[in-house]
């Protein structure tokens, strides 16, 4: 097309100036802007309620699950204690033990003369159902138990819903609310995360198709339009405005010292570079061998010249509409033609390994879909870790002499004796669960004193932790900016 332009132009002086008119556009002019806040959260309470404590003022820095205001908590306070004194109601449980054990001493009597034809089969089965009944009375405390331990979460939930607590690491704005005031579902606070930054500019619709997820760009704040700070496009509005015929763009700039105020007008001008990953070495895919995971640096290259969509050519045109509505979707398409920036040695440091941590299974599942989400390649370790969660004190041997020795053992009171009939310790009589090898080893001496000889067998459980590791290049801000750093 441009040799057909050029030969036009060498030998047809007609159309010289419609050439001009084109390298008139060659490149995206600087642009006004609009510098926003990358949140702004009008923070209210769960429940209703009248403030007793205001914490922050307008202009005050906040952290994450930093205190904003208390509401009045005094009837909350008194469920919580309330529900604490019934969840350590154990009367219940104990009565129960006691003539579950009782009972069950009774049905051993009972059956051993009902053998013998000395008490008659309805007294039999009597015990039984003294048993049975016992029995369903453990239960039944057991399960009051733990309903009275939900009370206890759900009274310490609702307290916890009269205090406020910031979402963010940001600067509150502006107080709506002040001690003394009820409130309902009105906002407290109004607050703002100034770091990053959201930079919003309008681009000409001829532009369309050229912006690309990553590319950076020079913003001049009016409050220091003589220093220009990096922002890199996040978001490419799909729909234009008919008015002013562009269409939005949404670029993030860092400000960790908060230098740079939100609400303020500013400069753009694009610099024709873009953020993106390097590609992964396709040789060991064309060899027939699956590329390992690896981590891939991020580097900057030279963007193509953002110039306008050439219409006279409606196929073309509507390719490379499609193509940037599939762009704004996805971070690691670039076009086929940018070229590596020829930068010197010191200005790209190679890309150093940063190990995000340890994390459970369902933390690393958070953290990963975060990676994800922001196009940055990963690796996993995973490690299996035992957890000892305690001791149980067993009796083995004869099914008879263990069932035997388990009801004398409940006779004398001692407290949690049962015979396993499944699982890891089938075919044993636990003498007890322990966290401590000292209540252990004080029931193992309490089996001595009565004849029998028990083992202390030591408990765990297995856990999964996984380490994950990237990579990231210096002065790359987008792990500080996920808050993985």
């Amino acid at each position: 097309m441009r040799s057909l332009i050029c030969f036009f132009i060498c030998f047809g002086g007609m159309f010289t100036p419609v050439m001009a008119d084109s390298e008139q556009h060659d490149s995206l002019p600087a642009l006004d802007c609009i510098i926003n806040p990358s949140q702004s959260i009008e923070l209210s309470a769960s429940s209703p309620g009248v403030i007793k404590e205001l914490l922050v003022k307008r202009g005050e820095q906040v952290t994450k699950g930093q205190t904003i205001a208390r509401l009045d908590d005094r009837v909350e306070l008194a469920s919580v204690q309330l529900a604490k004194a019934r969840a350590a109601i154990e009367s219940d449980l104990d009565g129960g033990l006691i003539n579950l054990s009782y009972d069950r001493l009774a049905l051993q009597r009972v059956s051993d003369l009902f053998v013998t034809k000395a008490v008659s089969s309805q007294e039999n089965e009597q015990a039984e159902r003294s048993v049975k009944l016992s029995s369903a009375s453990v239960k039944q405390a057991k399960e009051q138990r733990e309903i009275r331990g939900l009370e206890l979460q759900r009274a310490e939930a609702l307290l916890n819903q009269r205090i406020i607590t910031s979402p963010i690491d940001g600067v509150v704005q502006r107080n709506f609310k002040y001690q003394g005031e009820y409130i309902d579902a009105d906002p407290v606070v109004r607050l703002v995360a100034l770091n990053p930054l959201h930079i919003e500019t309008m681009v000409p619709v001829q532009f369309f198709g050229k912006l690309r997820l990553g590319y950076l760009a020079d913003v001049y704040p009016e409050v220091d339009d003589q220093h220009a700070r990096v922002a890199r496009v996040v978001a490419i509005d799909p729909v234009g405005d008919v008015g002013s015929s562009a269409f939005g763009v949404q670029l993030e700039m860092d400000n960790p010292s908060l230098a740079v105020p939100a609400g303020i007008k500013c400069d753009i001008q694009f610099t024709g570079q873009t953020v993106v990953k390097a590609a992964k070495d396709a040789n060991e895919s064309d060899a027939g061998v699956a590329p390992q995971a690896s981590i891939e640096p991020q580097s900057i290259i030279e963007a193509q010249p953002l110039s306008p969509i050439d219409n006279s050519d409606k196929s073309i045109n509507d390719k490379q509409s499609s193509e940037a509505l599939m762009v704004a979707d996805d971070t690691d398409v670039i076009t086929d033609k940018v070229e590596p920036v020829n930068l010197p040695p010191n200005d790209i440091e190679a890309a150093s390994p940063v190990l995000l941590g340890d994390f459970s299974e369902k933390q690393a599942k958070e953290i990963i879909q975060q990676l994800e989400l922001a196009s940055i390649e990963f690796q996993t370790e995973v490690q299996e870790i035992k957890e000892n969660i305690g001791y149980i004190v067993l009796l083995r041997g004869d099914i008879k002499a263990l069932k035997k020795a388990a009801n004398y053992m409940r006779a004398q009171n001692v407290q949690n004796v049962e015979y396993i009939g499944y699982g890891a310790y089938k075919g044993t009589v636990s003498l007890g669960v322990f966290d401590n090898t000292t209540s252990a080893n004080n029931r193992i001496r309490l089996a001595a004193e009565l004849g029998y000889q028990a083992e202390r067998v030591t408990r765990y459980r297995s856990n999964k932790r996984i380490s994950i590791y990237t990579h990231r290049s210096e002065g790359d801000q987008t792990l500080r900016t996920l808050g993985l750093l």
